[in-house]
């Protein structure tokens, strides 16, 4: 089965948390299945919007909750009296990087981002370089914006055992060293970027692989067609569609190099899964994905060049490797259940105690 989006991920580790690190605070997880089932997804947005602006799930929340957190930007436009709404804003991508969602997905979006902002009592962002954002372009002073980390939703998996997944998993692969890439497959990756820099390795890496695993988005196409205009990587290069979390531990755990060459991310649970399984990372110069990393990683900036530079220096220095896997490692081990759960906590804590 393949994993849920960041979003969801996110969502979930939030929920986790606090069922793990805060038993005295009742949570109730509110999902919609029948919603979820309409289709196309622009018209269950739509529903959502109006049921939410209907005043009808505030007026029931006020005899159940003393707090509904929204964890995916959307914020009911009227808030009842007595009750406090808190949200979470993963990223700005609506504003920082237009062309990698869809019209009408981006202008929900802006409209959600902006609604969350004027009428939560508390708003979350994932990074402090999320929160940096959202103060500069919107005005609002950086200590109304709590940051709160997730810690990694997988555990490594040991070598060896990872290397027989992955033979046994994708033959096409086998023994072979890989980088790889784990996330959207879209435009705001950067992955024609990528594909550009792992042609340009010099020939004696002629062994090493390109796996990009995830879910196919805005600008696929573009990607599909790097990989096809060299006629030499299309046998190198491995698309990977629906994986699960076993299949990531074994290719995160298995890895020569995790390359993470965004344009634009607001935390990248990819990066911190990665670190957790002693992948040696090359990223991109990015503020979150350095906020992230913070020294655990290769930085470099996100052209062909410069991410070619970089797996080359990784590739070829097995210290270099044992080096990033090791400070990789140390740096997940400080994103924890109970961080989480605390940054939550303090935020609630700021508006629970409000009269409406």
């Amino acid at each position: 089965m393949s994993r849920p989006t960041g979003i969801g991920r996110h969502s979930a580790a939030l929920l986790q948390a606090l069922e793990r690190c805060a038993p005295s605070v009742v949570v109730h997880h509110v999902e919609h299945p029948d919603l979820a089932r309409i289709r196309p997804r622009v018209l269950r947005r739509i529903m959502y919007l109006g049921w939410l602006a209907s005043g009808i799930p505030g007026r029931s929340q006020r005899r159940t909750f003393d707090l509904v957190h929204y964890t995916n930007y959307h914020v009911a436009p009227r808030k009842p009296r007595g009750l406090r709404y808190a949200a979470t804003i993963h990223d700005l991508v609506p504003f920082h990087a237009r062309g990698t969602k869809s019209r009408a997905y981006g202008a929900y979006l802006r409209r959600s981002i902006r609604q969350a902002l004027r009428v939560a009592d508390v708003v979350f962002a994932t990074s402090h370089s999320v929160r940096e954002e959202i103060t500069a372009a919107f005005g609002v002073h950086g200590d109304t914006i709590r940051v709160v980390y997730v810690p990694p939703g997988i555990t490594s998996m040991p070598a060896t055992d990872a290397r027989a997944y992955v033979r046994r998993a994708w033959p096409a692969i086998g023994d072979a060293p890989f980088v790889l890439f784990v996330g959207a497959l879209e435009r705001r990756k950067n992955l024609v970027g990528l594909v550009d820099a792992f042609a340009r390795l010099s020939p004696t890496h002629v062994d090493v692989q390109l796996v990009l695993a995830g879910r196919p988005g805005i600008g696929f196409d573009a990607i599909a067609d790097a990989i096809g205009r060299t006629h030499a990587l299309v046998s190198r290069v491995h698309v990977l569609m629906g994986c699960s979390d076993d299949d990531l531990r074994a290719l995160y755990s298995s890895c020569t190099v995790f390359a993470f060459p965004s344009l634009y991310e607001g935390y990248g649970i990819p990066l911190l899964e990665a670190m957790t399984c002693g992948a040696p990372i090359v990223a991109s110069d990015i503020p979150s994905s350095t906020e992230l990393t913070a020294g655990a990683a290769v930085v470099v900036q996100p052209a062909p060049e410069a991410l070619a530079d970089g797996m080359t220096r990784v590739l070829e220095s097995s210290a270099l490797r044992e080096g990033l896997a090791t400070a990789g490692r140390l740096r997940a081990a400080q994103f924890t259940s109970e961080q989480t759960a605390r940054q939550l906590l303090e935020g609630y804590r700021t508006v629970l105690g409000a009269t409406g």
